[in-house]
Protein backbone atom coordinates (compact mmCIF):
# COMPACT_ATOMS: atom_id res chain seq x y z
CA UNK A 1 0.00 0.00 0.00
CA UNK A 2 1.45 3.37 -1.02
CA UNK A 3 1.97 6.34 1.29
CA UNK A 4 -0.99 8.30 -0.11
CA UNK A 5 -3.42 5.43 0.51
CA UNK A 6 -2.10 5.09 4.05
CA UNK A 7 -2.59 8.84 4.48
CA UNK A 8 -6.26 8.54 3.52
CA UNK A 9 -6.72 5.65 5.96
CA UNK A 10 -5.00 7.67 8.69
CA UNK A 11 -7.22 10.72 8.11
CA UNK A 12 -10.36 8.57 8.12
CA UNK A 13 -9.32 6.86 11.37
CA UNK A 14 -8.80 10.25 13.02
CA UNK A 15 -12.20 11.48 11.85
CA UNK A 16 -13.87 8.41 13.37
CA UNK A 17 -12.03 8.72 16.69
CA UNK A 18 -12.42 12.50 16.95
CA UNK A 19 -16.11 12.15 16.13
CA UNK A 20 -16.51 10.08 19.29
CA UNK A 21 -14.40 12.32 21.55
CA UNK A 22 -17.22 14.84 21.86
CA UNK A 23 -19.26 12.13 23.57
CA UNK A 24 -16.37 11.09 25.84
CA UNK A 25 -15.68 14.69 26.81
CA UNK A 26 -19.37 15.26 27.55
CA UNK A 27 -19.32 12.22 29.87
CA UNK A 28 -16.14 13.32 31.66
CA UNK A 29 -17.46 16.87 32.12
CA UNK A 30 -19.72 15.45 34.81
CA UNK A 31 -16.63 14.99 36.98
CA UNK A 32 -13.94 17.38 35.71
CA UNK A 33 -13.82 20.97 34.46
CA UNK A 34 -12.80 21.60 30.82
CA UNK A 35 -9.28 22.68 31.77
CA UNK A 36 -8.82 19.66 34.06
CA UNK A 37 -9.81 17.32 31.23
CA UNK A 38 -7.28 18.95 28.91
CA UNK A 39 -4.37 18.76 31.33
CA UNK A 40 -5.11 15.13 32.23
CA UNK A 41 -5.62 13.91 28.66
CA UNK A 42 -2.52 15.57 27.24
CA UNK A 43 -0.28 14.50 30.11
CA UNK A 44 -1.47 10.93 29.49
CA UNK A 45 -0.90 11.38 25.77
CA UNK A 46 2.55 12.85 26.32
CA UNK A 47 3.56 9.90 28.53
CA UNK A 48 2.33 7.39 25.94
CA UNK A 49 4.32 9.12 23.18
CA UNK A 50 7.43 8.86 25.37
CA UNK A 51 6.73 5.14 25.83
CA UNK A 52 6.32 4.68 22.07
CA UNK A 53 9.49 6.62 21.25
CA UNK A 54 11.73 6.78 24.38
CA UNK A 55 14.37 8.91 22.75
CA UNK A 56 15.10 12.59 23.39
CA UNK A 57 14.59 14.84 20.39
CA UNK A 58 17.47 17.36 20.20
CA UNK A 59 16.90 21.06 19.52
CA UNK A 60 15.85 21.38 15.88
CA UNK A 61 16.60 25.03 15.28
CA UNK A 62 14.68 28.22 16.01
CA UNK A 63 12.43 28.04 12.95
CA UNK A 64 11.31 24.44 13.50
CA UNK A 65 10.86 24.88 17.24
CA UNK A 66 8.79 28.02 16.63
CA UNK A 67 6.48 26.13 14.26
CA UNK A 68 6.15 23.25 16.75
CA UNK A 69 5.50 25.75 19.56
CA UNK A 70 2.70 27.56 17.72
CA UNK A 71 1.21 24.21 16.63
CA UNK A 72 1.08 23.25 20.31
CA UNK A 73 -0.41 26.58 21.36
CA UNK A 74 -3.12 26.74 18.69
CA UNK A 75 -3.85 23.03 18.14
CA UNK A 76 -3.44 21.64 21.65
CA UNK A 77 -4.04 24.40 24.19
CA UNK A 78 -6.35 26.98 22.60
CA UNK A 79 -8.34 24.74 20.26
CA UNK A 80 -9.29 22.27 22.96
CA UNK A 81 -10.02 25.01 25.48
CA UNK A 82 -12.53 26.45 23.01
CA UNK A 83 -14.02 23.04 22.21
CA UNK A 84 -14.32 21.81 25.80
CA UNK A 85 -15.91 25.02 27.06
CA UNK A 86 -18.28 24.99 24.07
CA UNK A 87 -19.46 21.55 25.24
CA UNK A 88 -20.53 23.11 28.53
CA UNK A 89 -23.01 25.33 26.69
CA UNK A 90 -24.38 23.15 23.92
CA UNK A 91 -24.70 19.55 22.77
CA UNK A 92 -21.90 17.33 21.46
CA UNK A 93 -23.65 17.20 18.08
CA UNK A 94 -23.84 20.99 17.79
CA UNK A 95 -20.18 21.50 18.69
CA UNK A 96 -18.99 18.91 16.20
CA UNK A 97 -21.19 20.44 13.48
CA UNK A 98 -19.65 23.89 13.93
CA UNK A 99 -16.08 22.68 14.40
CA UNK A 100 -16.35 20.72 11.15
CA UNK A 101 -16.17 24.03 9.23
CA UNK A 102 -12.41 23.86 9.98
CA UNK A 103 -11.43 22.89 6.38
CA UNK A 104 -12.71 26.26 5.20
CA UNK A 105 -10.54 28.07 7.74
CA UNK A 106 -7.59 25.86 6.85
CA UNK A 107 -7.93 27.05 3.26
CA UNK A 108 -8.31 30.70 4.28
CA UNK A 109 -5.33 30.53 6.66
CA UNK A 110 -3.17 28.95 3.97
CA UNK A 111 -4.00 31.83 1.67
CA UNK A 112 -3.38 34.50 4.28
CA UNK A 113 -0.05 33.00 5.36
CA UNK A 114 0.94 32.39 1.73
CA UNK A 115 1.12 28.61 1.92
CA UNK A 116 0.47 28.51 -1.82
CA UNK A 117 1.79 25.05 -2.67
CA UNK A 118 -1.70 23.53 -2.22
CA UNK A 119 -4.15 25.18 -4.61
CA UNK A 120 -7.92 25.19 -4.18
CA UNK A 121 -10.19 24.10 -7.01
CA UNK A 122 -13.85 24.59 -7.81
CA UNK A 123 -14.46 21.10 -6.44
CA UNK A 124 -13.19 22.15 -3.00
CA UNK A 125 -15.65 25.04 -2.81
CA UNK A 126 -18.54 23.01 -4.21
CA UNK A 127 -17.85 20.24 -1.70
CA UNK A 128 -17.60 22.82 1.08
CA UNK A 129 -21.00 24.32 0.19
CA UNK A 130 -22.64 20.87 0.14
CA UNK A 131 -21.00 19.87 3.42
CA UNK A 132 -22.04 23.10 5.14
CA UNK A 133 -25.56 22.59 3.81
CA UNK A 134 -25.50 19.10 5.28
CA UNK A 135 -24.21 20.43 8.60
CA UNK A 136 -27.01 23.00 8.73
CA UNK A 137 -29.60 20.37 7.84
CA UNK A 138 -28.34 18.06 10.57
CA UNK A 139 -29.04 20.78 13.10
CA UNK A 140 -32.55 21.55 11.82
CA UNK A 141 -35.78 20.46 13.46
CA UNK A 142 -39.44 21.30 13.01
CA UNK A 143 -38.94 24.32 15.21
CA UNK A 144 -36.14 25.67 13.03
CA UNK A 145 -32.43 26.11 13.76
CA UNK A 146 -31.23 26.48 17.32
CA UNK A 147 -27.70 27.37 18.48
CA UNK A 148 -26.58 28.48 21.88
CA UNK A 149 -24.68 31.71 21.14
CA UNK A 150 -21.81 31.12 23.60
CA UNK A 151 -21.39 27.52 22.47
CA UNK A 152 -21.59 28.57 18.82
CA UNK A 153 -18.91 31.27 19.19
CA UNK A 154 -16.53 28.99 21.11
CA UNK A 155 -16.96 26.12 18.63
CA UNK A 156 -16.46 28.47 15.67
CA UNK A 157 -13.35 29.86 17.35
CA UNK A 158 -12.13 26.26 17.62
CA UNK A 159 -12.52 25.81 13.85
CA UNK A 160 -10.46 28.97 13.23
CA UNK A 161 -7.76 27.82 15.66
CA UNK A 162 -7.56 24.43 13.94
CA UNK A 163 -6.96 26.22 10.63
CA UNK A 164 -4.02 28.09 12.15
CA UNK A 165 -2.68 24.89 13.74
CA UNK A 166 -2.75 23.13 10.37
CA UNK A 167 -0.37 25.67 8.85
CA UNK A 168 2.20 25.40 11.64
CA UNK A 169 2.11 21.60 11.87
CA UNK A 170 2.54 21.38 8.09
CA UNK A 171 5.56 23.66 8.25
CA UNK A 172 7.10 21.63 11.08
CA UNK A 173 6.34 18.43 9.18
CA UNK A 174 8.49 19.50 6.23
CA UNK A 175 11.61 18.79 8.29
CA UNK A 176 12.71 15.16 8.54
CA UNK A 177 11.59 14.64 12.14
CA UNK A 178 9.88 11.45 13.25
CA UNK A 179 6.09 11.92 13.42
CA UNK A 180 5.82 10.67 17.01
CA UNK A 181 8.68 12.94 18.11
CA UNK A 182 7.02 15.91 16.39
CA UNK A 183 3.68 15.17 18.04
CA UNK A 184 5.34 14.80 21.45
CA UNK A 185 7.03 18.17 21.03
CA UNK A 186 3.74 19.91 20.21
CA UNK A 187 2.14 18.26 23.25
CA UNK A 188 5.00 19.56 25.39
CA UNK A 189 4.51 23.14 24.17
CA UNK A 190 0.75 22.85 24.53
CA UNK A 191 1.10 21.69 28.13
CA UNK A 192 3.47 24.59 28.88
CA UNK A 193 0.57 26.89 28.00
CA UNK A 194 -2.16 24.79 29.65
CA UNK A 195 -0.51 24.28 33.05
CA UNK A 196 -0.38 27.97 34.10
CA UNK A 197 -3.92 28.47 32.74
CA UNK A 198 -5.08 25.53 34.88
CA UNK A 199 -3.60 27.20 37.96
CA UNK A 200 -5.55 30.38 37.20
CA UNK A 201 -8.84 28.61 36.44
CA UNK A 202 -8.49 26.05 39.21
CA UNK A 203 -7.20 22.47 39.13
CA UNK A 204 -8.61 20.19 41.81
CA UNK A 205 -8.20 16.54 40.83
CA UNK A 206 -7.86 13.57 43.20
CA UNK A 207 -7.70 9.79 42.83
CA UNK A 208 -11.31 9.59 44.04
CA UNK A 209 -12.39 11.25 40.80
CA UNK A 210 -11.33 8.13 38.89
CA UNK A 211 -13.33 5.62 40.94
CA UNK A 212 -16.18 5.79 38.43
CA UNK A 213 -15.16 3.19 35.81
CA UNK A 214 -17.05 5.03 33.06
CA UNK A 215 -15.11 8.22 33.76
CA UNK A 216 -11.79 6.35 33.95
CA UNK A 217 -12.33 4.57 30.63
CA UNK A 218 -13.26 7.79 28.87
CA UNK A 219 -10.25 9.66 30.31
CA UNK A 220 -7.91 6.92 29.11
CA UNK A 221 -9.60 6.96 25.70
CA UNK A 222 -9.18 10.74 25.43
CA UNK A 223 -5.56 10.64 26.58
CA UNK A 224 -4.20 7.61 24.76
CA UNK A 225 -6.48 7.17 21.75
CA UNK A 226 -7.80 10.61 20.85
CA UNK A 227 -4.68 12.53 21.87
CA UNK A 228 -1.43 10.58 21.54
CA UNK A 229 -2.31 8.09 18.82
CA UNK A 230 -4.70 10.30 16.88
CA UNK A 231 -2.43 13.33 16.71
CA UNK A 232 0.53 11.21 15.60
CA UNK A 233 -1.63 9.55 12.93
CA UNK A 234 -3.08 12.91 11.85
CA UNK A 235 0.38 14.44 11.49
CA UNK A 236 1.31 11.47 9.29
CA UNK A 237 -1.80 12.13 7.18
CA UNK A 238 -0.80 15.78 6.72
CA UNK A 239 2.70 14.73 5.67
CA UNK A 240 1.26 12.23 3.18
CA UNK A 241 -1.70 14.15 1.75
CA UNK A 242 -1.20 17.80 2.69
CA UNK A 243 -3.25 19.83 5.15
CA UNK A 244 -6.09 20.68 2.74
CA UNK A 245 -6.81 17.14 1.55
CA UNK A 246 -6.52 15.77 5.09
CA UNK A 247 -8.71 18.59 6.38
CA UNK A 248 -11.76 17.62 4.32
CA UNK A 249 -12.07 14.44 6.38
CA UNK A 250 -13.15 16.70 9.24
CA UNK A 251 -16.48 16.98 7.40
CA UNK A 252 -17.17 13.40 8.52
CA UNK A 253 -16.79 14.24 12.22
CA UNK A 254 -20.32 15.65 12.82
CA UNK A 255 -21.96 12.68 11.14
CA UNK A 256 -20.03 10.31 13.39
CA UNK A 257 -20.76 12.43 16.46
CA UNK A 258 -24.50 12.59 15.78
CA UNK A 259 -24.73 8.81 15.41
CA UNK A 260 -22.78 8.11 18.61
CA UNK A 261 -24.62 10.88 20.49
CA UNK A 262 -27.89 9.20 19.61
CA UNK A 263 -26.80 5.90 21.17
CA UNK A 264 -24.76 7.14 24.14
CA UNK A 265 -26.12 10.60 25.05
CA UNK A 266 -29.72 10.27 23.85
CA UNK A 267 -29.40 13.50 21.88
CA UNK A 268 -31.91 12.31 19.31
CA UNK A 269 -31.88 11.72 15.56
CA UNK A 270 -34.36 12.65 12.84
CA UNK A 271 -34.74 12.63 9.07
CA UNK A 272 -32.92 15.96 8.78
CA UNK A 273 -29.86 14.51 10.50
CA UNK A 274 -29.83 11.50 8.19
CA UNK A 275 -30.18 13.67 5.07
CA UNK A 276 -27.52 16.04 6.38
CA UNK A 277 -25.13 13.16 7.01
CA UNK A 278 -25.50 12.05 3.38
CA UNK A 279 -24.79 15.60 2.16
CA UNK A 280 -21.67 15.79 4.35
CA UNK A 281 -20.31 12.56 2.85
CA UNK A 282 -21.06 13.75 -0.70
CA UNK A 283 -19.31 17.04 0.09
CA UNK A 284 -16.27 15.11 1.35
CA UNK A 285 -16.03 13.09 -1.86
CA UNK A 286 -16.35 16.16 -4.10
CA UNK A 287 -13.84 18.20 -2.04
CA UNK A 288 -11.34 15.34 -2.32
CA UNK A 289 -11.62 15.48 -6.14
Amino acid sequence: MNKKALGHMAALLCAIIWGTTFISTKVVLSTFTPIEILVIRFILGYLLLWALRPKTLPFQGIKWEANAFFAGVFGIALYYLAENYALEYTSAGNVSLIVSTAPFFIAITFRLLKESDEKLSIYFFLGFILAIGGIALMNYSEGGFSFDLAGFILALLGAVLWGIYSVFIKRAGKQSVDTIALTRRTFFYGLIVLLPISLLLGFDVSTNDFKDLNVLINVIYLGFGASAICFAVWNFAIKSLGALVSGVYIYLVPAITVVFSYFFLNEGMNIYMIAGTILVIIGLVISEK
